[in-house]
Formats: C-alpha cells, structure tokens, sequence
C-alpha cells in the first residue's frame, strides 16, 4: 500500500511534492502540520543508515529528504493520513489495482489499522464488532454478496479482506493455511460469534 502510495503521488507531483500542503486537498491545515511534524521527528530519531546517508550527500541541498525515503519511516497511522489527504485520482488509482472502490479500500485501510493496534496490545478481537465496508454494487462486485450484510462486523469479513488482499498482491502466501491450522487449533471457539458462516469455504474467496 505504501510503495503503491508514493508511487502514484510522486508521478503526479513530484519527490518533494509531499512538503505542499497544496497537494493535501482533503487535509485541514493543521492535520498536514502534525503530520510533517512527526516526520520531522522520526528524521531526527532514526538510525537508519539511508537517512544518514542521505543528509551526509544531500543535506546541503535538501532539508528533506525525496517521499520514496520517508515514507520508509511512515507509521501505520501516517499512512492512514497520507491516503486521506491526496488528491481522489491517486486513491482511485490505488483502488484500481485492488479493484474495488477507493471508499472501501479507505473503510479497509481504518480497520486494519484498528485491529493490527488491537492485537499488538493483546486485546481481544474473535468475538470483536468492527466497523468496515464492502462494495454495494452488486453488478460489478458480485462476489462480495456472497457475504452477509447481517455478519459485515464480524472478524471474518476481515479475514475474508485479508484474503482477498493477498491474493492479489501475495498471490503466494500461505497465511490463510496458517489460518485453518490455528482453527484446527481451538475447535472449542464458535465460529458463528466470529461471523463464519457455515459454508465459508465454499465462497469464491476461500475456495482452494
């Protein structure tokens, strides 16, 4: 998400375009002064020999460095709040090699963001309600109702994202074998308070 990210914004405004907040449209000015903020401040505590390198060769004719070094330092969060400010083109261009639409990626990119701080602080999360979308066009999209309006706030609708996500730009990872084994694991958890469905490996995601 991140490479894709800059990727798109640098074409359109450059390596140093992320120091306008001209090409922040949907950010509040003080959301973009916070956020060149916590740059400044992930700059100034990296040791990271990229960075160092980069002030040693250049520093006497950049102040910062080139987006594709900073976003190296991005946070989840800063992540977040890059992709809500850019302009709507970069976010429907991003949504375009995930094919689905750049509200629901954004609606993705909250909840996963939510749920990775949930699990590192070691919270619950089977059982958990969580806030997402998925498509509504059901023409264009029709695989995502194969799932549940009923069930959209379950742990397996992320699940499901998760796959759907690796699949496209992973299409090699084993994570959902890892997945099964630790269901294997803890048969005693019922999966219908996670929202799996009884069929779930039947769906177009799942199906192997």
């Amino acid at each position: 998400m991140r490479t894709r990210l800059v990727y798109y914004f640098v074409h359109s405004f450059g390596q140093f375009g992320y120091l306008n907040f001209n090409n922040f449209p949907y950010l509040e000015k003080y959301q973009y002064d916070n956020f060149c903020l916590k740059i400044k401040d992930e700059l100034e505590r990296s040791n990271e020999i990229f960075i160092s390198h980069f002030f040693e060769k250049y520093g006497d004719k950049h102040e910062m460095p080139p987006l594709w070094i900073v976003c190296e330092l991005f946070s989840f969060g800063q992540l977040l709040t890059f992709y809500r400010g850019v302009a709507k083109e970069i976010k429907r261009e991003l949504s375009r090699d995930l094919k689905i639409p750049d509200v629901v990626l954004f609606s993705w990119l909250i909840c996963l963001n939510n749920i990775r701080n949930s699990c590192a602080h070691h919270a619950r999360v089977w059982n958990k309600n969580f806030k997402i979308k998925l498509p509504t066009n059901k023409d264009k999209y029709p695989e995502w109702f194969s799932i549940s309006r009923s069930e959209i706030n379950k742990l397996f609708v992320i699940l499901t994202v998760l796959k759907y996500l690796l699949k496209i730009v992973a299409p090699n990872s084993k994570w959902h074998k890892r997945l099964y084994n630790l269901l294997d694991e803890y048969r005693n958890i019922p999966l219908e308070n996670i929202g799996f469905p009884k069929n779930w490996k039947m769906l177009s995601f799942w199906r192997e």
